[in-house]
This record gives C-alpha cells, sequence and structure tokens, in this order.
C-alpha cells in the first residue's frame, strides 16, 4: 500500500493541452530503487501494474559492440573512410616513440615521401621549424599545403606523448579536420569538442572551436595538460565578436608551442614580439605569396545565372557561387534546377547512388535530395550538418557542377572547386553594410583552383542586379519606335535595394590586387570568462586576480581598451560576490565550491537565471513541475533566439510577442538586475517558447517545423533546420552548464534530457562517421606487432570517456531512459514505426519492420487519436537499469507491454538512444 504523502502529482508532458489534464504522473518511494510513473493515485494504477507477474529471468543483456566508446554499432562505412583503413602515420609513430626531435623529423619526411607527396620550399621550412624550439607562424596561400604542417606538428606530440589541440573558427571545419586526422592518426588517437559536441574528448589530439581552447587557456593556464596548439584561419584574431578566442590562449599559456596559420595575416610585428617575450621562444615567420594553383580574374556584365552558365560551358567547373545570406544562396541554388545545368541520365544514376545512404527525413530533406540529385550543391550553417557533410563528400568526389553558399567557404572547409563567382562585393558586417576588407575577399577568392586538378582558377565577380537589368532596359529604349514606348520602358528602370553599397568593376581590381590588412586585437572579457578564471585559479591555488590583470596588460587592445576592461572586471567581480558565485576571503577572491565544475556564463544576461532560481524555487516550491517549466522558459529567454523560427511561430499562435509563463515574478527581478548590472543590454532577455512548446506538446524536431511551415508562406523556417537545432543546442548547453546542480530536480532532468534526445535523433552524422572509422581501423600491422598493440592499448586508456560517476550523473541517466522511453512509447502507440526505431540503441533483432510486426500481433492496431496513457517502472540492476512500460489504450482498455534494459557505466555525452528493446507483448 502507498502511505499518505508518497506521491508527487505532475503532468505527463505528452498530455492535451493543460487546461484540462485527465493524465498525471505519479512518482511512487517504491522499495528497491523502483520509480514508477502512472495514472491515478492512491496505489490503483500502481496494483495493477506491480501486479504483473514479472518474467521468470531477465533476457539476456546484449552488449553494444562499442560499448568503451559509449555508441550504438555504426552504419555500413561510408566510401570515404573505406578508401583507407590503415591511418599513414601509425607505424612511423610507433618506431618514433622513443627517439630524439632529429629522428623524428626524417621520419615524418619519410611518411610524407611514401605517401607521395612532394614538399614545397616553404613546407620543408616551416616542418623543419616545427621540430625545433620555436613558435611557427605560416602566412601561406590556399592550396599551399599548411595542413600538413600542422600534421607535422600533431605528429611531433603523439610521438612525445603530449596532448596538442587543432583549432578552427566553425564547427563544420572542425569536424573535417577531425576526420582527416582519424584517417591520418586512428581514430582513437583523435577528439573533437566544438562546446555542442564532444567525441573522445580525452584523445592526445583534439580538434575543437578556438573557443574550446580560450575556455582551456583561462582556466587552467599554465596548469594546462596541453604542449602543442595549431591554431587554423588565425586571421580570425581581427573577428569584432570572436576575436579575444584567438588571442586569449597566447597570453595564458606560455608551456605551449603555436603553430599559427592563415592565408591572410598581414604583418604583425608588435603581436609576434609579445609572444615571444610571454613565452621565452623566439617567433619564425614562413611568408609567402605563391600560388600552387595561380588565379584569373574577371568582372562578367552579366546576371549571375548567364555566369554561371558561361562558366559550366568552359569546363571551369565546379563553380562556388557566394551569396551573402542563406535564403539568396537557397532561392540561387532552386533557380539553377533547370535544363541548362541538367545533368546526364548517368551523371544522375551516379548522383542517386551517392544519396543512397543518407536519410533526407527532415521537412527539407526533399528539397535537398532534389538539388543533389541535378548536380547542384546547397552549403550554409542553416542546413543541418549532415547535409553540409554530404555536399561536401560530393563535392570532393566531383559529383556537383555548382554549389550555392554563403561566405563559409572562406573559412577552409573542403569543398574543391575550379571556380568562385561573387554575386555581391558588399555585405552586412553587424553592424553596417560596406565592401568587403581586402581580408574577407583573398580568404574567399583563394579557393578557387583544386591543386592536383586544375592548372589555373578562376574568380569572377558580376555587377548588382540591378545595373544588369537596367543595362539590357537601356538597349531596349534605344531600340523603342517611339518616345512614348521609351517613356513607359524608363519606369521599369530599377534602383538597388536597402542594405546596399555601390561596387563595380574598379572596386574588384582593387581588391584583386590589395594585401589584407594587419591584424587588430578584439580583445574583451565577460562575466563568465572572470569566473572561469577564478575557479581555475583557486582549483590550482593561484591568484586569480592578479591573473586577470596580468592577462589584460598582455593584451593587444590599446591603453582606453585596457583601462576599460580593468574597470569593467571590478564591476563583474561586483556582480558575482552579489549572486554569490563569488566571495573575498582575506583579501582574496574564492568562487563558491558547491558549483559544479563545468559550471558556465554564456552571456552577460546568464548571471541573471543564477538569481532568479532561487527565487523560482521558493514560488513554486510546492509545483515541481510548474518551476522546471518556468526554468525553461527563462532559459530560453537568456539565449539568442532564431529569428525566423519565432516570427513562423508567432505566426501559428497569432501574437506578436511570446510571454514567459512567469512573467509577473521574473520582470519586476530583471529591471533590479539592470540596475545593479547596467553594462547588460534591457533587450538581452527576450521571451521565447520554442522548447518549452515542444516539451508541453512532445514534439518531435520534424513535427515542430512541419507545424511553422502550414503558415510559413516563405518557409524559411524550414530551410534553416539547422539554425533551429543550434538554438535548441544552446538551450540544452545552458541548462547543463548555467543552472547550479542543487537546482537540478527530476522534472528540470527531465527536461534536458528530452532536449539532448531531440538533438540527437535529428542529427547524428558525426558521430556515424566517427563510428565507420573506427570499425575500418586495423589494430594489427605488420611492422612491429608488439609496439602496435600497446599504442592501440594507450590510446584507448587515453581515451576513456566521460562516464556516470555522482549520484547527478545517474539521476542524469535515469532521466535518459524515462525520456527515452516515453517517446519510444508514444511513437509505437501512434504507428510510427520510423521513429520508434530510431528512439532505441540499433540492434540486430529490431528494426522498422520487426518492431511494426510485433506492435501489431494479435490484431493490434496502432491507436488514431491521443487516447492513450503510458506507465514507467524503472529498476537498478547491478550492471544497469531494467525499464518497463505499459501503453494502455483508453478507448478499448487493452495495454502493450514492453521491455528495455540500459547497460552502465554510459557515457554522459553519447549521442545515441542508449536503451535495448527486449520484447514487446
Amino acid at each position: 500500500m502507498l502511505s499518505p504523502g508518497c506521491c508527487q502529482w505532475a503532468h505527463l508532458p505528452s498530455d492535451p493541452p493543460r487546461k484540462a489534464p485527465r493524465k498525471v504522473r505519479l512518482t511512487v518511494k517504491a522499495p528497491a530503487a523502483c520509480v514508477v510513473f502512472g495514472l491515478g493515485c492512491r496505489g490503483c494504477r500502481y496494483r495493477r501494474l506491480v501486479a504483473r507477474p514479472r518474467p521468470a529471468r531477465l533476457r539476456t543483456l546484449r552488449t553494444p559492440r562499442t560499448l568503451r566508446c559509449a555508441v550504438s554499432t555504426a552504419p555500413a562505412p561510408t566510401p570515404a573512410a573505406q578508401a583507407e583503413k590503415e591511418p599513414w602515420l601509425r607505424r612511423y609513430l610507433v618506431e618514433a616513440k622513443a627517439s630524439g626531435l632529429q629522428r623524428m623529423h626524417e621520419l615524418f619526411l619519410d611518411a610524407v615521401q611514401e605517401k607521395g607527396l612532394k614538399l614545397y620550399p616553404k613546407q620543408f621550412e616551416a616542418i623543419e621549424q616545427v621540430f625545433g624550439h620555436c613558435h611557427v607562424v605560416l602566412n601561406t596561400p590556399t592550396g599551399s599545403g599548411k595542413s600538413l604542417v600542422a600534421t607535422a606538428m600533431l605528429f611531433r606530440a603523439a610521438c612525445e606523448r603530449k596532448r596538442a589541440y587543432y583549432t578552427c573558427p566553425v564547427k563544420a571545419l572542425v569536424s573535417e579536420k577531425f576526420f582527416a586526422l582519424c584517417k591520418d592518426f586512428g581514430s582513437q588517437l583523435v577528439g573533437m569538442a566544438t562546446g555542442d559536441v564532444s567525441i573522445n574528448s580525452q584523445a592526445p589530439v583534439v580538434c575543437c572551436t578556438a573557443e574550446v581552447l580560450a575556455n582551456v587557456a583561462l582556466r587552467e593556464g599554465e596548469s594546462a595538460t596541453l604542449s602543442y596548439a595549431v591554431m587554423d584561419e588565425f586571421h580570425f584574431y581581427a573577428d569584432r565578436g570572436r576575436g579575444y578566442a584567438w588571442e586569449v590562449p597566447l597570453f595564458r599559456l606560455p608551456q605551449v608551442t603555436f603553430l599559427l596559420m592563415s592565408a591572410t595575416m598581414g604583418e604583425n610585428p608588435e603581436l609576434y614580439a609579445n609572444v615571444r617575450a610571454y613565452t621565452g621562444r623566439e617567433v619564425h615567420l614562413v611568408n609567402s605569396e605563391d600560388r600552387p594553383v595561380p588565379l584569373d580574374w574577371s568582372y562578367s556584365f552579366k546576371s549571375v545565372r548567364d555566369a554561371i552558365l558561361d562558366l559550366v560551358s568552359q569546363k571551369r567547373s565546379p563553380v562556388y557561387v557566394v551569396s551573402f545570406t542563406q535564403q539568396d544562396a537557397a532561392t540561387l541554388a532552386q533557380s539553377l534546377v533547370a535544363k541548362e545545368f541538367a545533368p546526364t541520365a548517368e551523371e544522375k544514376l551516379r548522383n542517386a547512388e551517392a544519396l543512397r545512404s543518407t536519410s533526407f527525413d527532415s521537412p527539407y530533406g526533399d528539397s535537398i535530395r532534389a538539388l543533389l540529385l541535378n548536380g547542384i550543391g546547397l552549403h550554409h550553417a542553416g542546413l543541418l550538418p549532415k547535409y553540409r557533410l554530404l555536399v561536401e563528400q560530393m563535392a570532393q568526389n566531383g559529383l556537383l557542377t555548382c554549389i550555392c553558399g554563403t561566405d563559409t567557404l572562406g573559412v577552409g572547409v573542403n569543398v574543391p572547386i575550379r571556380s568562385v563567382l561573387f554575386t555581391q562585393l558588399c555585405k552586412y558586417n553587424g553592424e553596417i553594410t560596406a565592401l568587403l576588407s581586402a581580408r574577407d575577399f583573398h580568404q574567399i577568392a583563394g579557393r578557387a583552383g583544386r591543386k592536383g586538378f586544375d592548372t589555373e582558377g578562376s574568380v569572377v565577380a558580376v555587377p548588382p542586379p540591378h545595373e544588369v537589368y537596367n543595362l539590357q532596359l537601356e538597349k531596349e529604349i534605344q531600340a523603342a519606335p517611339s518616345k512614348k514606348e521609351k517613356e513607359r520602358l524608363k519606369r521599369r528602370l530599377r534602383s538597388p535595394k536597402g542594405n546596399f553599397v555601390q561596387w563595380n568593376q574598379e572596386t574588384f581590381e582593387e581588391l584583386s590586387q590589395a594585401s589584407p590588412e594587419a591584424l587588430r586585437s578584439q580583445f574583451q572579457l565577460s562575466q563568465g570568462h572572470v569566473l572561469s578564471l577564478l575557479q581555475g585559479a583557486q582549483e590550482h591555488d593561484r591568484d586569480g586576480r592578479q591573473e586577470l590583470d596580468q592577462l589584460i596588460g598582455l593584451s593587444l587592445c590599446g591603453k582606453k581598451q585596457k583601462e576599460h576592461w580593468t574597470s569593467q572586471v571590478e564591476l563583474y567581480i561586483k556582480a558575482l560576490s552579489a549572486a554569490g558565485l563569488v566571495e573575498h576571503q582575506n583579501g582574496d577572491l574564492k568562487v563558491e565550491t558547491t558549483l559544479q565544475r563545468d559550471f558556465l556564463l554564456m552571456e552577460d544576461v546568464s548571471l541573471f537565471l543564477v538569481d532568479l532560481l532561487p527565487l523560482l524555487q521558493w514560488t513554486y516550491s510546492a509545483e515541481p513541475l510548474k518551476l522546471a517549466r518556468a526554468v525553461l522558459s527563462v532559459v530560453e529567454a537568456v539565449c539568442e533566439g532564431p529569428i525566423p523560427v519565432l516570427r513562423a511561430q508567432a505566426r501559428v499562435k497569432g501574437r506578436k510577442e511570446p510571454r514567459l509563463p512567469c512573467e509577473d515574478l521574473v520582470m519586476p527581478a530583471y529591471d533590479a538586475f539592470l540596475k545593479r548590472h547596467p553594462w547588460v543590454d534591457r533587450d538581452a532577455l527576450q521571451p521565447k517558447a520554442i522548447a518549452l512548446e515542444m516539451y508541453d506538446d512532445h514534439l518531435s524536431f520534424n513535427d515542430f517545423l512541419k507545424q511553422l511551415s502550414r503558415v510559413d508562406k516563405t518557409k524559411r523556417s524550414t530551410r534553416q533546420e539547422g539554425l533551429l537545432l543550434r538554438y535548441l543546442s544552446q538551450v540544452h548547453k545552458t541548462m547543463r552548464h548555467n543552472i547550479p546542480d542543487e537546482f537540478k530536480s527530476e522534472e528540470v532532468l527531465e527536461i534536458e534530457a528530452y532536449l539532448l534526445a531531440v538533438i540527437n535523433s535529428t542529427d547524428s552524422s558525426l558521430l556515424r562517421e566517427w563510428e565507420a572509422l573506427k570499425v575500418l581501423e586495423s589494430m594489427d600491422f605488420e611492422s612491429n606487432p608488439e609496439a602496435a598493440s600497446a599504442l592501440a592499448e594507450r590510446s584507448l586508456d587515453d581515451a576513456l570517456p566521460l562516464a556516470a560517476e555522482t549520484e547527478l550523473d545517474f539521476r542524469t541517466l535515469r532521466a535518459r531512459a524515462r525520456v527515452e522511453t516515453l517517446r519510444f512509447a508514444r511513437y509505437l502507440a501512434t504507428g510510427r514505426w520510423r521513429e520508434a526505431a530510431k528512439c532505441q540503441a540499433e540492434s540486430e533483432d529490431w528494426n522498422e519492420e520487426t518492431i511494426r510486426a510485433a506492435a501489431i500481433a494479435g490484431g493490434r492496431r496502432p491507436i488514431a487519436k491521443a487516447e492513450f496513457s503510458i506507465e514507467v517502472v524503472i529498476e537498478d540492476m547491478d550492471n544497469g537499469f531494467q525499464v518497463y512500460c505499459e501503453i494502455l489504450d483508453e478507448s478499448k482498455g487493452s495495454s502493450l507491454w514492453l521491455e528495455f534494459a540500459a547497460l552502465v557505466p554510459w557515457t554522459l555525452n553519447s549521442f545515441e538512444a542508449f536503451l535495448q528493446l527486449q520484447s514487446i507483448d
């Protein structure tokens, strides 16, 4: 029997609108660590559920073949992954382990020669310096082999059994470099960390975004177990919003040897002098303007479409067409699906074969597939990662005639192309619309010309669209037979649209001849940076305040800016002290020790969330689900929203602005917060209800977008699936890192687990590609097999996953088990077999067909309406969880029983579902 007061009432996330709820969730404090989620109270449903005879013995749990990596078995390897099964540097790594720098250098050159690569003079010089005792700055054109120099530094790190980071500016480039390095060194030696995605992050070589390295530098400083860092695309040092991430590591990691690489770095003697003075090591410059593939420049007085047709007809394809908005790129790509650009039947069959292994299951997937079938690629940050990765792979295999994309091409994404076509020479830089800088122009133009394929590359620009139109119209005006007709045609002359800066052929020629500007410091600090540095200083018994002053002093931001940041840090510390995160003890700054180690403040307004949590907890102390929903709504408010999605959502709801469910409580608190934090923008808190609506209605990623597309005539929200995915990732990351553990109730953890499930079920292409590489690798090779085995074992030991250790970790895994079970049960009840199959760990026994057959056995049919309820029981076992689930059809009174198993320990950052379906009865 259940004793009074033993249950907590809440609404099941799948319930209908909460105005008249019929179902509730019951959490029972039952023996044997059993958690029950059911209907009703005082034991009525509970007695029926537990009265069902348990199996005489549990089925044998099938251990995942990749349990050590905490992921499920990967699908069939891609052709790209099959190309090279054994990493080409592995044998040389084993041989070079106990040798000196000279021998390492010789072995690396032997490996390069064996691979059939011929070094350019500047490559040879840079590699020679990498095996020396100085920092290296490599400022050479695109296509001149900078990646091989980076590989040399990582080779040295692996030989010396030291850690090295390879940083890139964008996640797409991080994933590309990650897979390339896996093929060079082996997947066990290489990891990836982007803030949202973490794969094998404890490996000796880690590919990451620059912000990840900056966070390591701020927190660990000279205590970081890091010896080498390759900073690719170093010209981002001058980026207004993100430049600090390239500057901070230089002056926080004196033990690290840096390789700074870019094709457009400019002259920066002051920067190199400061690095030399801080680290005590020389900085060797390797400069060159010689391109392996020369460029030809032309200005075409034609429309974009006609210019593309000219390039294709002249055998100067593939063509990358650069637009500066995602909408423009998508619209142009759709317009190119025409007979002028149509592939041959043989080419179309080849393209279809390349698409066979990719699932185009998102709302925009059919459009992407149609484009790729016709040899037209689309590449921008608004696409799901799996589609961008597919476009890159098809481009590398020569299957695409034209790729329409944004200026992401300029950050070094590997899309081999013959020609670059600029649709315009101005862009919005975050504040105003201005002409392209020489650096931005050359970063994009330099991608033209494929080394080993082309004797030269082509860079083409076209006039503004209204000028091309008017030029054609002027000819018609001159040929008009009467004055009246001429006047009529003159009225059709067009003017430039808004956000436009005039350019012409002279502008194009000046940009093509200009040298990149010198790098300017964009140093800045936020409250999160200050807190992270103070936490690290406290862990390593250092003076955090002194280190802050030292960092500001070493920066190159100018005297006035240094004075500004010194005073700003004082304000930050006062604010952190008022929030209870930092306190003064005997003249030292001490960070609250109860904060989790991965606690982060993403934005300045994130501190408001920390301030508000005690108030929310006190207000909703008797209503845990309302508390969790209020926390989620405030988390969404502090995150930057996806504007196209918000606009479409407003049209669906028939309102202009969403409101917080706890607005009467939040807004007065925010007004008081702004008075104490005057540097925070009032508009930084923007109410949104995207994740909240998805959770309340328990919508999948695709369900939510389809709901928006019904009223979004422009289809912009559907075309920018990646934007929504990044937003959900940001919300999940904020909930995981910004909310202190003491406020993470079961309901909050369940929302966190729900978001993770939505994100992972939408796109896990990166993990699948990595798993394909792991399956292909062979650990035994002819030369020195004993050393090879030792290397493999050490690699595994160094790359152990982040397993559950604390009570919160196991509560998190339980929440994941509940969410994954509920998702599977809902899809199963409504006959969505494919979605159900994705909600459980991949298995040889259970797939879409076998799940459907078991579910409809005995004449059962899917439940047409949401007239069902779900009960879940989670029982602890020695080696994991056993999960039981009952789906009750309330209209017929029939039940469907499910049984799952979950083995632990399991990695907390796993992409895949970790429940294994055992039976459907």
